[in-house]
């Protein structure tokens, strides 16, 4: 039961809800989805520059392997644990080419989908698939809170809030504008400065499983003793003589 095993939330994520209950089967036991009660369990690994294979021995993936599996296993043992839905996303950092990037992204996402249904059988209809490319939005926080601000943060974080530039990447190919204005700000060196401490935090794939406890069993009220139905009273009246 997660509630007791206080299963720890890593990352922000999106919740992937669906419209109906779903059944599946996690090693041959049937699972109803109710919508009540819903916990989200969030875990992200990390990949290293150009790599699509999640390394144990990479930064914290084991402590979030391990964490994983300890999900799968409170839910393949506690049939009181339900899963609703299951979200699975791939991120790039913002080097390289835009097809290299989406590329990377898009395998991450599956190398994890992959990881997950060797410990669980997943339905289709409950997982939902979100290969973001480039996480601007992930990279703006951690400028955003860095204790130790680059130099030109100010600037960084207005280029990073324009999302309609337009770029070329090394190949002549379109690209994301925001790419060449961060690196033009100071010829690359405030680029190569993101590269070194922010890339690596974007180099990611991360899953969302929404799950909630079968309520326990309700006792049923018992039924009303019946009520005798008070007897009808029949007068008779009687007439006398000369009445």
């Amino acid at each position: 039961m997660v509630g007791k095993k206080k299963i720890l939330l890593l990352v922000v994520s999106l919740v992937f809800a669906l419209a109906i209950p779903v059944s599946l089967s996690a090693h041959g036991r049937s699972m109803v989805m109710p919508w009540q009660g819903k916990d989200k369990h969030s875990v992200s690994v990390s990949f290293r520059a150009n790599a699509t294979i999640i390394d144990v021995s990479y930064r914290d993936n084991a402590t979030f392997i391990t964490q994983i599996d300890s999900l799968f296993d409170v839910l393949n043992n506690d049939p009181r644990m339900e899963i609703v839905s299951v979200g699975i996303g791939g991120t790039a950092s913002p080097e390289g080419t835009a097809s290299r990037n989406k590329k990377l992204s898009h395998t991450r996402m599956m190398v994890l989908d992959a990881y997950l249904r060797e410990s669980m059988e997943l339905p289709d209809s409950i997982v939902k698939y979100n290969d973001q490319y480039i996480t601007w939005q992930h990279l703006t926080q951690l400028v955003d809170s860095d204790p130790n601000p680059i130099a030109h943060k100010e600037r960084v974080l207005e280029i990073l809030q324009k999302e309609n530039l337009v770029g070329i990447d090394r190949n002549g190919d379109p690209q994301d504008g925001r790419i060449n204005a961060i690196y033009y700000i100071d010829n690359g060196a405030t680029w190569e400065l993101l590269q070194e401490r922010y890339f690596p935090e974007m180099r990611n794939a991360w899953v969302t499983i929404v799950t909630t406890n079968r309520d326990e069993a309700v006792a049923p009220i018992p039924a009303a003793e019946p009520q005798m139905e008070p007897e009808t009273v029949v007068e008779t009246a009687y007439r006398g003589a000369g009445t």
